[in-house]
């Protein structure tokens, strides 16, 4: 009788705890992804607005790379066609963005009940819920999309080193498959997203190769190429029969790889390393986590060190690059990770003082989350809300006036993709916004002063200095008005 009464029990917990997962997803992507969320209008867009434009004309017709410009992986600008499929508006990408959320954070449940109470998980949960809509600031980041499968990976390394610890040394078939699956959706949006991975991947590959275990390492190498294959191989196949195959590859792997080779890069001094560390405050103090618990406890030695180089590297990795606060989501799967550790810690040594550090922790770390997660709403996005994007306003006071049909034949140079966006224009060249940014790559540079030089484009407006194209606007344009930095200058 009992039995028969505990499984109706468990579908309803379950679909209860189905239910508040979601809920959790779509309040976050809502309150804090303005650049889509419906609940916003006219907020700066930033690098989301690129992706958005290239997405709205991708879906009327206008092939990305060759039409419309950006350096970013097809995945990540087809799920902005997708959006506007849905909607016709940026408003149908925030559902995408709520439904890839809530697999997320389906995933960080079943990390955190590999230690915790139901309760306790999604009170848990709520908090790295708001760490996510804070760190993804306006949302539609090139992190966001891989997540999902990064923390489905993640939990099955954690479960992979837990059994290795216990003597069993057997990879399920599926592991590797998705660890392969995630790595290609990482390579169709910004490949170092998967740093982690890597290397804990290679951690694993180190590990079967000192046991000499060749069968588990051809079988897993053969599992994760197939699961990498499923994503990139139709990607590929796309741009080869569209004939666009050539410019997808150079925007997406060539001139990342110029940009990390010729970008400026100032120097590592001590404090802009700590400041970075302070930046990238989760993945600092999952590391500070990391060697508390290797230096207090003797368990779970292996599995904790695997974890303290994962986010070492990603640190490191953070640091080097100058990363954006957004690269750091891809060590949220970390979080819940360093939670459980706490917990191991906490129940190894039972001491009041380690139980009482192990609790101020997990206060600093929640306070915190919740600090920034306000700050952020009422401070970021509320400013942004109340000053109705300063740069669009700017715009608008600049081109009032046009003759109508001026949208034809418009471009504007270093500024942001939010005036495309919210007055329906559609860039005139390929290279549509903040296009000085690219002087790190000769190439590229070439090719936006070839399509300037060989366009006829009837207005430009430009922010503040145009390095690259100074000898187009000085031989075939003149200045017809001037506003703050904005300077409009029409074809003679």
């Amino acid at each position: 009788m009992n039995n028969k009464n505990s499984l109706p029990t468990s579908l309803n917990n379950k679909a209860l705890t189905a239910m508040l997962i979601i809920l959790m997803a779509f309040g976050v992507a809502y309150t804090f992804f303005f650049t889509t969320s419906p609940f916003f209008t006219e907020t700066e867009s930033s690098d989301s607005g690129n992706f958005l434009l290239i997405g709205k004309y991708w879906e009327e017709g206008l092939p990305p790379y060759t039409r419309l410009f950006d350096n970013k992986g097809p995945l990540l600008l087809f799920l902005n066609r997708l959006g506007y499929m849905l909607t016709g508006t940026r408003y149908g990408l925030c559902f995408i963005e709520a439904v890839f959320l809530s697999a997320t954070l389906y995933f960080t449940y079943q990390l955190l009940r590999k230690g915790f109470s139901r309760v306790i998980s999604l009170f848990l949960l709520f908090f790295i819920a708001l760490r996510f809509g804070t760190i993804n600031y306006g949302g539609n980041s090139a992190e966001e999309y891989c997540l999902p499968f990064l923390t489905a990976s993640f939990l099955f390394i954690e479960k992979w080193s837990e059994k290795r610890e216990e003597g069993d040394n057997n990879i399920p078939g599926y592991y590797t498959f998705c660890w392969g699956l995630t790595f290609g959706v990482c390579w169709l949006t910004r490949v170092t997203n998967a740093v982690g991975l890597c290397v804990a991947l290679l951690v694993i590959s180190a590990s079967l190769i000192s046991r000499r275990d060749w069968h588990s390492l051809l079988r897993g190498s053969l599992l994760f190429l197939a699961g990498g294959a499923c994503v990139i191989i139709p990607a590929y196949l796309y741009f080869v029969w569209t004939g666009t195959f050539a410019q997808m590859w150079y925007a997406t792997i060539i001139c990342n790889i110029e940009y990390v080779f010729h970008s400026p890069n100032d120097p590592l001094t001590p404090s802009r390393v700590l400041l970075q560390c302070f930046h990238f405050r989760d993945t600092t103090i999952i590391i500070f986590i990391s060697l508390l618990c290797l230096v207090c406890s003797k368990d779970h030695r292996r599995t904790i060190g695997l974890w303290l180089l994962v986010s070492s590297v990603s640190l490191l990795w953070f640091i080097s690059s100058k990363g954006f606060l957004h690269y750091g989501i891809i060590s949220l799967p970390l979080i819940p990770i360093s939670f459980l550790a706490l917990k191991q810690l906490s129940a190894c040594k039972p001491q009041q003082g380690v139980r009482y550090t192990v609790l101020l922790l997990f206060v600093i770390f929640l306070s915190g989350i919740v600090v920034s997660a306000g700050k952020t709403y009422f401070t970021g996005i509320g400013y942004r809300e109340r000053t109705f994007n300063p740069p669009l306003r700017k715009m608008k006071v600049i081109t009032a006036g046009l003759p109508k049909d001026y949208k034809q034949k418009f471009i504007a140079y270093n500024c942001p993709a939010d005036w495309y966006l919210y007055e329906n224009i559609c860039p005139y060249y390929p290279y549509f916004s903040l296009q000085d940014f690219s002087d790190f790559s000769p190439r590229l540079s070439s090719m936006i002063l070839q399509s300037f030089q060989k366009g006829d484009a009837e207005w430009i407006l430009v922010r503040g200095e145009a390095m690259i194209i100074r000898p187009v606007l000085k031989e075939h344009y003149h200045a017809v008005r001037r506003y703050d930095n904005l300077t409009l200058y029409r074809r003679n």
